[in-house]
């Protein structure tokens, strides 16, 4: 009978509900382990559900930005004549965001498939130090329009 109970419990669990939870026997047998271990496994699953949330979340919003910026780019340039001149200009622009938008899909392959392996992504220390030093030079490729200044006025001990 409690393992029927269990069973009913476990089965009454879906992904729209995984905040529910098997009921802990009073004696610390052999079931209450089951249980526990369960639940566990349970919270688990609520984690990477959540996880999994707020990536779709994320990474939608940034594939909709390029979207939404080509879209509306390409309406503004039908809604009026102009020169070849400005034409091109836009062209160009929206052959940006087109490259934008193809790096935030292999970005988000390359995230998928990382997370897809057995251990999950590895993930590696890394100097932030060396990542600001490195961020002016490479904004300054991007455009010369950009200018990065950074300031250090205390650093932490170690």
């Amino acid at each position: 009978r409690p393992i029927k109970k269990i069973t009913n419990e476990v089965n009454e669990i879906s992904s729209q509900n995984l905040s529910r939870r098997i009921m802990l026997g009073e004696t610390k047998d052999e079931l209450y382990e089951l249980s526990y271990t369960f639940n566990q496994l349970l919270t688990r699953l609520q984690e990477s559900f959540e996880i999994q949330r707020r990536f779709i979340a994320n990474a939608s919003h940034e594939l909709s930005t390029p979207l939404t910026s080509i879209s509306s780019q390409l309406e503004i340039t039908l809604q009026n004549k102009r020169t070849a001149e400005e034409y091109q200009q836009i062209i160009q622009s929206v052959y940006d965001d087109v490259k934008n938008l193809n790096r935030l899909t292999r970005s988000l392959l390359e995230l998928a498939k990382a997370s897809g392996t057995s251990d999950g992504m590895e993930l590696a220390l890394v100097r932030m130090d060396e990542i600001l030093m490195k961020l002016p030079v490479d904004l300054h490729k991007t455009s010369d329009l950009y200018k990065v200044k950074l300031h250090f006025e205390t650093f932490p001990d170690n």
